[in-house]
């Protein structure tokens, strides 16, 4: 018995490469098909069990064999777990990519039927104020912050993801007694903040732990890219505690598994705001990061340990990156200059050359100043600077006002902050929030977030 990845589960499992052979024998036979319907019926989808592998067996039978099971419409039922994080837990692997789908497993659905239940439910839009926190020690807030206590009224959150059914929250330490930068929201009876992957992560003063995570960003492999600068209490007396990396997180297996030192392409006046992650075709992983204080995109190729940095544009207070697709095979990256007048689209082809001369592409040069909120795939998400309508442009046609569909508006006094897509439904997470009254004031931020049909 090894340790391999399974062609069905599309994750990793116990088995006998005899079995890995007959799973991937049938696959090539077609016995394993996906159902090419965009809206699910009230029986099981058309796939036909693999009976070569023993983790891949489907206890229920399906509609090509004329039967249906009891589940309500839009329920999916994918093969048992083999790991857990707890008993009502949710299952490690990526079930089939099947659209409008939500990856939660009830207990009890586990233990009758010995299978996972996929809900087609839509979310709920949630709402709480300032960084309600949930420890699993009382006493351990006192001991990771030095006898520091946490104040969950400077807690400010600017980003949000979603992977699976989970939420990830990012709160920078723009002021003292923040407790985490990284959260994972708990969704129960009310909104709860946990500490991501746990409290000793975000120890301040420990140069292997996050210490101001400003932005994170997550790939299609379950993990988190947090860039952290390394310098605290920003808009109260900032002070600089550990060189500036980039802290990897595995959601799939919930703890760090690796930090990159940038103290080398950074300088001691850098502002370190975004960050973007390419995976190349040979395998090679580069890192994108945004320094507003020299009007450049810092590049860094992992498996080599090597960086360098690409100038842009001029110094500036704000510089905003995201990613997109031109093409399967081309990305490119939306840079947005805080204040001026446009947006500028840099080939990524071209920062991975070092000593090459990159070309700028400018849109929208005579109109209004925007400010970037996300990305996904052909799509960017932003907002004009004066207004609080979260728009919606598809690079794929010209960019002008006539193209930008306005998809969310955030409500009296709150601003949009960030806008994610969920990766396997067609759902957007918008963050809204009245942050600037916290940063003026002492009242705790007031945050919300909506899911957005697309």
């Amino acid at each position: 018995m090894c340790r391999i990845a399974c062609p069905v589960l599309q994750g990793h499992i116990e088995t006998s490469a005899t079995e890995l052979l007959a799973c991937l024998k049938r696959r090539l036979n077609g016995i394993w098909r996906e159902s090419r319907s965009k809206q699910l019926g009230a029986a099981c989808p058309p796939i036909e069990p693999l009976r070569g592998c023993q983790q891949c067996m489907w206890s229920v039978s399906h509609r090509r064999k004329g039967k249906k099971c009891n589940f309500e419409f839009g329920d999916i039922l994918i093969p048992p777990y083999r790991e857990s994080r707890n008993a009502a837990s949710r299952s490690y692997f990526n079930a089939p990519r099947y659209p409008g789908v939500d990856l939660y497993a009830p207990k009890k659905a586990t233990a009758r039927f010995g299978c996972v239940v996929i809900s087609n439910a839509f979310p709920k839009n949630l709402a709480w104020n300032g960084g309600p926190s949930r420890l699993k020690c009382e006493h351990g807030s006192t001991f990771w912050m030095n006898n520091e206590p946490h104040l969950k009224d400077n807690v400010i959150a600017i980003k949000a993801l979603m992977y699976m059914d989970d939420i990830y929250l990012l709160t920078p330490r723009m002021k003292h007694g923040v407790l985490s930068t990284v959260w994972l929201i708990l969704r129960e009876q009310r909104v709860e903040l946990e500490p991501y992957p746990d409290l000793r992560s975000h120890n301040i003063g420990d140069c292997s732990a996050i210490q101001n995570a400003v932005d994170f960003y997550l790939d299609n492999l379950g993990n988190l890219w947090v860039l952290d600068t390394g310098i605290i209490d920003t808009l109260e007396s900032p002070r600089c505690t550990c060189p500036p990396k980039v802290t990897v997180i595995s959601i799939l297996l919930g703890k760090i598994t690796k930090r990159i030192d940038i103290s080398v392409l950074a300088e001691p006046n850098s502002l370190l705001q975004n960050i973007v992650v390419e995976y190349g075709h040979v395998g090679k992983i580069f890192i994108y990061i945004s320094d507003a204080s020299r009007g450049a995109v810092l590049v860094y190729e992992v498996s080599s340990e090597t960086g360098w940095a690409v100038i842009a544009c001029a110094p500036s207070v704000g510089l905003q990156i995201a990613m997109i697709k031109r093409a399967p095979a081309h990305n490119i990256l939306i840079i947005v200059i805080l204040h001026q007048q446009g947006l500028f689209e840099l080939d990524t082809s071209a920062l991975r050359r070092r000593n090459s001369i990159s070309p700028i592409r400018v849109y929208g040069d005579h109109t209004k100043a925007v400010l970037l909120l996300g990305s996904d795939a052909h799509h960017i998400y932003l907002r004009h600077v004066e207004c609080s309508d979260v728009l919606s442009w598809d690079t794929r046609h010209a960019y002008n006002s006539s193209r930008l569909a306005n998809i969310h508006s955030a409500g009296p006094r709150l601003t949009p902050t960030s806008v994610a897509a969920h990766p396997l439904r067609p759902i957007l997470l918008v963050l809204d929030s009245n942050y600037a009254d916290t940063v003026n004031g002492h009242l705790p931020t007031y945050h919300k977030i909506s899911f957005i049909e697309q």
